[in-house]
This record gives structure tokens, sequence and C-alpha cells, in this order.
């Protein structure tokens, strides 16, 4: 979820659906992935480069549908006007690398960036669902 209140923004996730964020064609990672390979990484027992390959990047530990609790993770973002918001499924970030993520998100039409977007996932072996959702801060 992505929240806009004036110059402020709320995010509350769960899973491994990401949120990005450019300002400035500088891309940050605003969400954390609810992995058993982002764990891994945390405890310093892989890589960022490596989780990004590992065999079992799809095993979930928090989501919707797992258990009758659900933990949601939630921060508040400043805003800027000329940011753009990246919200995506696994089905994008497993088969695009982040640094392959700016060139498209700096063609200024949305709808163009998003076809492309999910075009190139498919071309690099989109397999799970993808769904890309771009926001502009105007």
């Amino acid at each position: 979820l992505l929240f806009f209140w004036k110059d402020k923004a709320i995010t509350l996730w769960v899973g491994d659906s990401r949120l990005y964020r450019i300002r400035k064609w500088q891309l940050e990672q605003l969400s954390t992935d609810h992995s058993l390979v982002q764990e891994m990484v945390e405890f310093g027992q892989i890589s960022k480069g490596e989780a990004e390959f590992h065999p079992r990047s799809n095993i979930i530990t928090r989501g919707v549908g797992l258990g009758a609790d659900i933990y949601v993770d939630m921060e508040y973002l400043s805003v800027q006007t000329g940011d753009r918001f990246l919200l995506c499924t696994d089905g994008l970030n497993k088969h695009l690398m982040d640094h392959q993520l700016i060139p498209p998100m700096q063609d200024p039409d949305i709808e163009k960036t998003t076809k492309r977007l999910i075009a190139m996932s498919i071309e690099g072996g989109g397999g799970d669902n993808i769904t890309v959702i771009l926001v502009d801060v105007k």
C-alpha cells in the first residue's frame, strides 16, 4: 500500500512485493522482502548478490493467507516533486536486476514505461505473475 498526504507518504507491505523510489535517477528499494533469503542476508549467511539467484528465493516468511495473524511493516516517507514510485510483484524483480530498472524509468510516459518493464521481465524469463504500478509525484 502506498498512501500520499501532502508532502508525505505511508507505505505498508507484507511478503516479497516491493516498493522502490527513484529520486534524481537514484533507485532506492524502500521495502524489505519478508523471505528466507532476506533473513539469510541480514544474518550475514549470504550476500545480497547471492540472494538474487538463490534457489530458495521463493520462500516467504510473511504473507497474506499464511496464518491468522499478519504482521505488516510500515514506513513514513518524505515525498518530493519529481519522485517516481514503483510498486511491483516479485515477477518483476526476480527477472530484472535493480540497475536494469533505471533506464526505462527515465521515460516520462508512465504507460509506456510500465509496458516496457513488463516486457523486459518476460524477456528475462518472467515465469511468475508480473504486476507493475508507477506513480509520479507532480
